[in-house]
């Protein structure tokens, strides 16, 4: 009849040596996701996207260092909490523009690599034909 666990096996649970690839997995998607919601497809469309990103989160960046500010000031309890619920939506934004330059810096670094091994592949190429 064979070995019945006695405890409640979880599917969920992947093998740790799976667990690596699932993770470069999920940050590939996420990278093609943002290639394709901004339209991105030469070099340039993405060193746009990062000095746009690096310019707004510097914005954003300075918006919540002026609430802070103000919140330290003397004031109402019911104004100093719509001010932190601000800096709260600020840090979220902030949140999602770090990971979405962190992706275009990766995909940046890797295509560079990429061309490398893409030449690399295309001398190989050619000495094969030129030797057949």
């Amino acid at each position: 009849m064979g070995y019945l666990p006695k405890y409640r096996q979880n599917p969920q649970r992947v093998h740790r040596i799976f667990k690596d690839e699932l993770m470069k997995c999920d940050m590939y998607s996420r990278e093609a996701r943002l290639l394709c919601n901004n339209h991105i497809v030469t070099d340039q469309d993405l060193l746009k996207l990062e000095k746009f990103f690096e310019g707004r989160m510097f914005s954003l960046t300075q918006e919540r260092e002026k609430l802070r500010r103000l919140v330290k000031r003397s004031m109402p309890e019911e104004s100093r909490e719509e001010i932190r619920g601000k800096i709260k939506m600020l840090t979220g934004e902030l949140r999602e523009y770090r990971s979405d330059l962190k992706l275009c810096k990766d995909i940046r670094d890797r295509s560079g690599v990429l061309d490398e091994k893409l030449a690399v592949i295309d001398k190989e190429r050619g000495r094969e034909v030129r030797e057949k």
